[in-house]
């Protein structure tokens, strides 16, 4: 039994000669700048959403290495399976007292909950062990934040000029408030097209509470160019005083119904000239010279008179002669009435003479 012991204080004591003879230090780990004391609890206010920047100083005191590979990570996610919180550089090889840099970018999940972990620094080559540093971090979350989970678009991201483009806009609330009077703008800035609707409360929760719009209907221009067209998502929250942007393309395809009304207009068009063609069409008079003499008047058009035709021109002289011929009776009835007056007269005048 003492053999036994005696081996294994030997085992563990070759272990830690192995173990010190390659050993990384490190001099010092910054997250957004900021400095972190291993052995010691450093808690940063850290926001879910964000990225982290983590810088890592350290050398190799014992002897060259190869093959050497960092990496940092954050464990205990629910969705790390998906979200991983991790990055890594490397493999690269170091020398004995010469200090290295190494620069790596974590980012955090809206999902993430609020509340300490472990930030782990891990050192490993191709079969040495492993060297790994901790730090701790409190993760927090924003007082107002909200995020676009999806926007919803019917028929889809391809619509034909002239009909309905559909859209439904989910938000989720990560923040630690309750977001009220969300007013989302769905629009194509380009065709001069938008639609807005207002959520009236989005609650804030530990997994992110989620609300949609109503449809907001966009009704493309039945004659807009074929093309793709970004599609922006606004979202103003917190009293107006926060705004979030999203922007998505979408494909607008020509619409036959365009092609007929071009037509028609081009066929109005096509009789408008030939119109003015006809006003413009050159008077051709004969000269005294026994030449043809051509005129061209610039002259606005007028009405043009219709000719007579003959069956009126011999009403219109019957017409006329009837005019006459009823003027001339009455003016020999009057003449009778006056010639019939004045031999009354006389006839008067001789019978008082002879009495």
């Amino acid at each position: 039994m003492n053999a036994m012991k005696g081996m294994l204080l030997v085992l563990t004591l070759l272990f830690s000669m192995a173990v010190a003879q390659a050993a990384i230090v490190v001099e010092s780990v910054e997250v957004n700048d900021i400095t972190l004391q291993q052995g010691a609890t450093t808690r940063l206010d850290i926001l879910k959403g964000n990225v982290l920047d983590v810088q890592v100083l350290f050398h190799e005191d014992q002897s060259d290495r190869d093959e050497i590979e960092l990496e940092a990570f954050i464990s205990g996610f629910e969705h790390n399976d998906f979200e991983r919180a991790r990055d890594s550089v490397g493999p690269f090889d170091i020398d004995q007292n010469v200090s290295y840099v190494k620069n790596l970018q974590l980012r955090l999940s809206n999902e993430f909950e609020e509340d300490d972990y472990l930030l782990r620094i891990l050192f490993t080559d191709r079969n040495g062990n492993p060297v790994i540093f901790q730090y701790q971090l409190k993760i927090d979350v924003e007082r107002h934040s909200l995020s676009i989970q999806d926007v919803v678009l019917s028929p889809g991201s391809r619509v034909e000029a002239g009909r309905a483009l559909l859209a439904t806009v989910r938000l989720e609330n990560n923040g630690e408030k309750d977001e009220k009077d969300v007013r989302v703008m769905v629009g194509i800035p380009s065709l001069g097209i938008s639609a807005s609707d207002y959520i009236e409360e989005i609650e804030a929760d530990v997994n992110g509470e989620e609300e949609e719009t109503e449809e907001l209907y966009l009704a493309i221009p039945r004659c807009a160019e074929p093309g793709n067209y970004d599609l922006e998502v606004v979202v103003n929250y917190d009293e107006g005083f926060e705004e979030l942007r999203e922007v998505l393309s979408v494909r607008v395809d020509e619409s036959d119904s365009c092609s007929l009304t071009n037509s028609n207009r081009n066929n109005d068009r096509e009789d408008d000239d030939d119109r003015e063609d006809e006003e413009d069409t050159p008077m051709v008079r004969p000269s005294q010279d026994s030449g043809v003499q051509v005129i061209v008047e610039n002259t606005v058009a007028t009405p043009a008179q219709p000719e007579p035709v003959e069956g009126e021109t011999d009403n219109n002289v019957r017409s006329v002669l009837e005019v006459i011929l009823i003027i001339l009776l009455v003016i020999l009835v009057i003449v009778g009435i006056v010639v019939g007056v004045s031999k009354l007269r006389d006839n008067n005048e001789d019978e008082e003479e002879e009495f």
